[in-house]
């Protein structure tokens, strides 16, 4: 119910909520009815308000299903601060993360 509420709020007043977990939502929402300013929007959003200490694995991952680049970037710039790169396929944390995603970051890490 909490998820309809906040895509009513923003398809009338293009107000995105204040918490996290429900921009996430509208995230993948957006993707799947190719909402495409809405799914910029909530991108840019997260981008802006990631931080560290976030649950950066499940934001990837989100970013990854979505295909959100800027959001992907950003959640991997933030995990190579917090992981050295030679630790990144030997990591507790990135354990859930699929094969190619861990590829990516390893090419990102090179590139950066």
């Amino acid at each position: 119910m909490e998820k309809f509420l906040a895509m009513i709020e923003y398809i009338y007043l293009e107000k995105l909520p204040k918490e996290q977990a429900l921009i996430k939502d509208m995230l993948i929402i957006a993707e799947e009815y190719s909402l495409e300013k809405l799914k910029e929007e909530c991108e840019n959003h997260l981008v802006s308000r990631l931080r560290k200490q976030d649950n950066l694995v499940e934001v990837l991952m989100i970013a990854d299903q979505v295909k959100a680049g800027k959001l992907k970037k950003k959640c991997m710039e933030l995990l190579l601060q917090k992981i050295p790169p030679r630790d990144i396929c030997n990591n507790a944390d990135l354990n859930e993360l699929p094969r190619n995603i861990l590829l990516e970051m390893l090419q990102f890490s090179l590139s950066a």
